[in-house]
């Protein structure tokens, strides 16, 4: 508390030494004290701004959580769907011999094929390191197919693989059954010429979704550290109406997560819902701290892009 005070920040009495005490120094101050980057440091100056952003973050979270998983599961069930009808089968090592990028051991060390003979055996590592890693977690679903002696059917492998180790598994099919899948998820297709929007789409939102999941700030989208793909872009945009869309704002999620469940058929009641709960949260937030604060923030454009998102909802 001292420190903070010696910072310009005041903050005294029982209330918010447990309020520190609750957040954690670290988890907290440390964390909230700037934008995206240390040199964007927030002007605060009593401690109920920082503590009024971390529940701003905290009920972001809330927002999306639900969202998030179900956006999960809904892609992973789609693919089961196509990876099943492409292979008919549901053993893992007739997929990866059928449906996973040709690659044929090379006998030119700089061929082509090289990189994809690597992807491929990559991914049946990734694979095995998973089914290993729950087996000796004693996880109940491989446990229940090895105590039998049986192979772990596709659908029990994408139960235990994370949205990350997901995203590579579809980057790694072949180009036709990549794109079997973005029809069926309902992509703008003109935007996924290398098939591979759905891997992209995955890759972006598992940053968030793993911020979300284990308490992570994500407030400033500083769990993406990685070049945003120019097609998510023209994508989300051409299909949204909304423009100005670089990923740099949180809003910029909300819209993503809203495209993906309009794709996935989500009721405009949901959607609505998803979205109304956003606007919650940042009005509650300008309620609690001065305007220089918010508008370092929340970018000026937010309420012109939820309009927009409401637009898009009604089509």
């Amino acid at each position: 508390m001292k420190h903070l005070r010696e910072n310009g920040i005041q903050i005294s009495g029982s209330r918010q030494k447990r309020q520190l005490i609750n957040d954690g120094y670290y988890h907290g101050y440390k964390g909230y004290r700037y934008f995206n980057k240390s040199s964007n440091k927030i002007p605060y100056t009593d401690y109920g701004q920082i503590s009024a952003l971390i529940e701003f973050d905290r009920n972001l979270k809330a927002a999306f959580y639900s969202e998030l998983m179900y956006i999960e599961t809904a892609l992973k069930n789609n693919a089961l769907e196509v990876i099943l009808a492409e292979s008919r089968s549901d053993k893992f090592n007739d997929i990866f011999e059928r449906l996973i990028l040709n690659g044929p051991l090379p006998t030119n060390p700089n061929h082509d094929s090289k990189e994809e003979f690597h992807r491929k055996l990559e991914l049946r590592n990734r694979i095995y390191a998973s089914l290993s890693g729950a087996f000796k977690n004693g996880n109940a679903m491989v446990m229940h197919f090895y105590s039998r002696d049986d192979y772990v059917p596709i659908w029990a492998i994408f139960e235990i693989l994370c949205l990350g180790e997901f995203g590579y598994f579809i980057e790694s099919l072949r180009p036709n059954t990549r794109q079997l899948l973005s029809g069926r998820i309902g992509l703008y297709q003109p935007c996924d010429s290398d098939t591979k929007l759905v891997s992209k789409m995955i890759f972006m939102i598992s940053g968030l979704r793993n911020a979300v999941a284990h308490n992570g700030i994500i407030f400033d989208t500083r769990f993406n550290r990685s070049k945003v793909s120019s097609s998510i872009i023209t994508c989300v945009e051409i299909e949204t109406g909304i423009k100005n869309i670089d990923f740099t704002s949180i809003i910029d999620y909300v819209i993503l997560v809203t495209y993906l469940m309009k794709c996935l058929c989500v009721s405009k009641s949901e959607l609505r819902r998803f979205i109304q709960s956003f606007e919650t949260t940042i009005e509650n937030f300008r309620s609690k701290v001065p305007a220089n604060i918010f508008m370092s923030i929340i970018y000026s454009d937010t309420r012109k892009k939820m309009i927009g998102l409401r637009q898009y909802i009604k089509k």
